[in-house]
């Protein structure tokens, strides 16, 4: 872009300016309140500078660039600013005297460095002429129409102005995503035609690099024109404070799928393959509570080639949940008691709860109205003060009596047997975390009398 204007000071006082300020964004209203750049002739101190605004700072300093020249008042300078995204140069009477590449530029945000153009004068009355914006520029990205079939080295650039691209930081990206290549085929390297495929999966194609093209790797992706069908319905069917389940739905049986691949990663680390599965669900098990994780679900078929990418970002819970067990959520059942009810097991009271009448083991049984994921069980056990009064349990699940009963289907063993519980509390991770309806303590005295006590249960 080209800014020029002619200016001359008619009078002036203390700290006098002009010049033009250009890539303005955010200004309220307040002259200085602006972000954005001023290029200007400073009378005062006979100089040409070039100062960065903010809203926040106003202007900045010390000066981006300055260079020392001789200013009088009622003679018209030629002032004209050249930017090409993070290079200024400003010209007085077509003489290069700023030449300043702001050294934070980041080319993936050029729209940063767009804005208004306008004028300013401090502590003088100015005139200025010819005030002249000139939007036009020299391209050659129409070639990329032609991709991967280029024009030949003598082409012309066409020349644009910024109405071409409506306008707007919107139009500006549409023209450029237009010029996207997005032909079918690879080239002679193996690299698709079709760019899409790469910007779309831009989150793991670093991991394409590592894994699949690398001279050395004993792997080697093979990338054809068929499309691999993704996974559907990507969902975070379940999670705690520890754990995270994953479902979708699969392709089915088409020639383009055999498998999907699952990858996990943590903050701004790189995904690491965690699960090659024929199924349509993943838990992912020992996670950190209160930390967010990134999951990435591809199909793959025969020859290695992955799908476009399905991706999940979710945050573990920051503790355990504890289950709430009464008659509105749950059924009770187990060995009838001595003394005490089921639902003392469950009132976060360790002075109540059950005891039998020489039965030995005992079970408390919790039939749940919906299925619940558990990720970890406590229990209190025994008489407290009792040396005598010793006891182990373990924790089974499943979704029908049948299956409980019978070990068969549905069942699951959740928590081995734990040992050594003397008038305390004790608590165990799963082994396995399910989803079920149907969870049973199962406890047994392992010294002393057959009276089995059991003060409190806890499922989170």
């Amino acid at each position: 872009m080209n800014y020029s204007a002619k200016v001359r000071f008619d009078s002036i006082g203390n700290g006098s300016t002009a010049g033009l300020i250009f890539r303005v964004t955010k200004y309220n209203g307040t002259p200085g309140s602006f972000n954005g750049y001023y290029a200007c002739l400073d009378k005062e101190n006979q100089k040409v500078s070039l100062y960065q605004y903010s809203t926040e700072s106003g202007r900045l300093n010390p000066v981006k660039a300055e260079s020392s020249m001789s200013i009088a008042s009622g003679i018209k300078y030629d002032l004209k600013v050249t930017t090409d995204r993070n290079n200024i140069k400003v010209y007085v009477n077509d003489d290069l005297k700023l030449d300043y590449t702001h050294t934070e530029y980041d080319e993936a945000e050029t729209y940063k460095y767009l804005g208004a153009v306008g004028l300013r004068a401090e502590s003088a009355a100015v005139t200025f002429d010819d005030v002249l914006i000139d939007n036009t520029a020299y391209t050659y990205a129409d070639n990329w129409y032609q991709y991967p079939n280029y024009p030949n080295s003598t082409s012309s650039p066409r020349k644009i102005t910024f109405s071409e691209l409506e306008s707007s930081e919107e139009g500006f990206h549409r023209w450029w995503f237009d010029r996207i290549p997005k032909d079918p085929g690879v080239n002679s390297k193996g690299i698709m035609n079709n760019w899409w495929g790469y910007i779309m999966d831009y989150n793991h194609f670093d991991q394409y690099i590592n894994d699949y093209l690398k001279p050395d790797s004993p792997k080697k992706l093979t990338i054809t024109d068929a499309a691999v069908p993704p996974v559907s319905g990507l969902v975070v069917e379940d999670r705690g404070a520890s754990f995270i389940k994953l479902s979708w739905k699969n392709p089915g049986n088409t020639p383009a799928y055999s498998h999907v691949q699952v990858y996990q990663k943590q903050g701004s680390e790189p995904y690491s393959l965690i699960k090659i599965t024929q199924e349509n669900s993943y838990i992912a098990r020992g996670l950190n509570p209160n930390t967010t994780y990134s999951f990435m679900v591809c199909t793959v078929d025969s020859n290695g080639n992955l799908s476009l990418p399905s991706e999940r970002r979710i945050t573990t819970f920051s503790d355990y949940l504890k289950y709430e067990i009464n008659s509105r959520t749950a059924t009770l059942t187990g060995t009838n008691p001595d003394t005490g009810t089921f639902q003392a097991c469950f009132d976060e009271n360790t002075t109540t709860g059950i005891t039998t009448a020489s039965i030995n083991p005992a079970y408390v049984q919790i039939n749940f109205k919906t299925s619940n994921t558990i990720e970890k069980a406590r229990v209190f056990l025994g008489e407290p003060g009792d040396p005598t009064d010793i006891n182990s349990w373990y924790l089974e699940a499943a979704d029908s009596e049948y299956d409980l009963q019978n070990k068969t289907g549905s069942y699951k063993m959740v928590i081995p047997e734990q040992v050594g519980v003397m008038g305390d509390w004790d608590e165990a991770i799963p082994i396995n975390i399910v989803n079920r309806k149907i969870w049973r303590f199962n406890i047994k005295r392992t010294t002393g009398g057959n009276n089995v006590t059991i003060k409190e249960l806890e499922l989170y």
